[in-house]
């Protein structure tokens, strides 16, 4: 699902698929995959002496430290960049009431800013996964649909470059 990490984290926060890919994607899923295990398994989040625990934290940290760069460099040009996408000028609006661009950024804001930031991905990217899981369940199930999309695929063909 890296590509739905790509496409949501180059919309809101402009950067492209590479630095998602390498940069991101590399810190982001780690710690989704960690939090689905402790879904089932409440007790992980309290395992402080194990290694996995310490690897979550180090990788929270890193994510946390990588949007406050990109967050506070899109602040202080005031949302006047234009790889700033609307949605991250409403996050700074929201967090900040209204003031990006001004010399200073309280701590509280810029937490808030990053906490936004994290949830628009974490919410966006679950949602789309489910979104593409349960089309494919469907087309899969529905023979009819199956052969209209290969119909239309025989007459619009996609070509990769």
């Amino acid at each position: 699902m890296e590509c739905i990490s790509q496409v949501i984290s180059s919309a809101l926060l402009g950067i492209s698929q590479e630095e998602s890919d390498s940069h991101f994607a590399k810190m982001y899923l780690p710690i989704v995959t960690e939090m689905n295990k402790r879904v089932w398994n409440p007790f992980r989040g309290l395992a402080f002496f194990l290694p996995f625990w310490w690897r979550y934290r180090s990788t929270l940290r890193a994510l946390d430290r990588y949007v406050s760069e990109i967050v506070l460099s899109k602040w202080k040009k005031g949302g006047r960049d234009p790889k700033t996408s609307e949605m991250m000028k409403k996050v700074m609006d929201g967090a900040t009431m209204g003031k990006p661009g001004s010399d200073s950024i309280s701590r509280s804001d810029l937490n808030q800013m990053i906490s936004e930031v994290k949830t628009f991905i974490l919410a966006g990217h679950e949602t789309s996964a489910s979104m593409i899981n349960y089309t494919v369940v469907e087309i899969i199930r529905r023979k009819d649909i199956l052969q209209r999309i290969l119909g239309e695929l025989e007459k619009h063909p996609i070509t990769f470059v």
